[in-house]
C-alpha cells in the first residue's frame, strides 16, 4: 500500500457490509448496517508499505441447546509483525438475505477508498 487507503470489503450491498481498511497510519474495521455506520476497531503502526489484509468465513458458536447461533461468522484481520491477528469477528446474519433482502449473496473485493494503491494479489482458500 502506497499513500492511500483501501478495503477489503465482504458485503451484500451498498447498506450492508463489513470491511478492513489499511491506510498510512494504520488498519480499522468499518461495518455498515443499514443506516449505521461504525468503526469496530482501529489499530496505529500496522500500515507498513505491504499489508496483508484477510476476510474469513467461520463456524458460528454454538448457543445454549446446541445449535449454532447464527448462519456464520465473519472475521476480519491482518497480518502484523508476528503473524495473523485477528480484528474483529462480526455475526454472518447481517450480511445475509434474511435480515437485508435481495438474493444475490455476498461479494468479496477491494475497494480503493483515497490516494494511491497498489494490489499484489488476492487469494482465496477453504479449508477443509
Amino acid at each position: 500500500m502506497s499513500a492511500g487507503t483501501a478495503r477489503l470489503v465482504v458485503r451484500l450491498d451498498s447498506r450492508h457490509w463489513y470491511a478492513v481498511e489499511a491506510n498510512p497510519t494504520g488498519v480499522r474495521v468499518l461495518v455498515r448496517v443499514g443506516p449505521f455506520e461504525q468503526v469496530i476497531r482501529e489499530v496505529a503502526g500496522l500500515g507498513q508499505d505491504r499489508v496483508v489484509l484477510h476476510v474469513r468465513s467461520t463456524d458460528p458458536a454454538d448457543g445454549p441447546q446446541g445449535f449454532p447461533e447464527g448462519p456464520d461468522d465473519i472475521e476480519l484481520g491482518v497480518d502484523g509483525p508476528d503473524g495473523y491477528v485477528r480484528l474483529a469477528a462480526l455475526d454472518g446474519r447481517y450480511l445475509s438475505t434474511e435480515v437485508a433482502g435481495g438474493f444475490t449473496g455476498r461479494v468479496v473485493g477491494v475497494l480503493p477508498v483515497t490516494g494511491t494503491v497498489a494490489l499484489h494479489e488476492v487469494r482465496y482458500t477453504t479449508v477443509a
